[in-house]
């Protein structure tokens, strides 16, 4: 995509009943760049690259290639409820990504992903539990405390292992069928809401590993 390439994108929000939706659709660029390698032997004289494929035209940088954002259409759903049961809110959102691209290729070269781009259908789901705690008595906190459990999972269909696609240019890791992540969300309210700490944390399901935001 060019700077000057159109974006656009239209949303319909709607309530069913006591259910919450939306459909929504986006025209973008793809959200990390990728790597469009040249065609050029300089690279594998240098590399290690044995072969790479051009995507949709030869890039304007002839010793190692162009960084790009291709277009992408992003089609989207989400639909929200409250339930009794559990006296929290249940939400889920579905996007699918026809023919996103994803560097592949290469692996035991120096540059693992700089084979070219490989277009794979993609749907990224979100599943959410928000809830309000009552942490008074054990925190002192104001009035209860938001909190939310949240499960992304970003599934790429038709995966073949032996394309080799990666996360990302350059890095060697592989990218798997599915790639999914758990995450836990608190917002503590203090002094008539003049004291508002929040806590995040979350893990790779898929590929281990974690984090926490303080």
């Amino acid at each position: 995509g060019d700077w000057d390439d159109p974006t656009f994108g239209i949303r319909w929000n709607g309530i069913a009943g006591s259910v919450g939706y939306s459909l929504a659709y986006i025209k973008t660029f793809n959200p990390t760049p990728m790597m469009n390698p040249t065609s050029s032997t300089a690279v594998s004289g240098l590399f290690g690259v044995t072969a790479s494929t051009p995507y949709q035209e030869e890039p304007g940088n002839q010793v190692l290639g162009d960084w790009i954002y291709p277009e992408i259409d992003v089609f989207g759903f989400t639909i929200n409820g409250y339930t009794a049961a559990l006296d929290a809110t249940l939400s889920a959102e579905v996007t699918f990504v026809p023919d996103k691209p994803f560097n592949h290729g290469q692996l035991q070269s120096a540059l693992p992903g700089w084979g070219g781009i490989i277009e794979k259908d993609t749907v990224v789901t979100m599943w959410r539990i928000d809830k309000e705690l009552k942490l008074s008595n054990l925190l002192g906190t104001n009035r209860p405390s938001l909190s939310s459990i949240q499960i992304f999972d970003t599934w790429i269909t038709d995966y073949d292992s032996d394309e080799g696609i990666v996360e990302f240019a350059s890095f060697g890791a592989k990218k798997k069928e599915h790639t999914t992540y758990l995450t836990l969300f608190t917002l503590l309210n203090f002094k008539r809401d003049t004291i508002n700490p929040s806590f995040v944390i979350g893990t790779d399901l898929s590929n281990g590993g974690g984090f926490a935001i303080p």
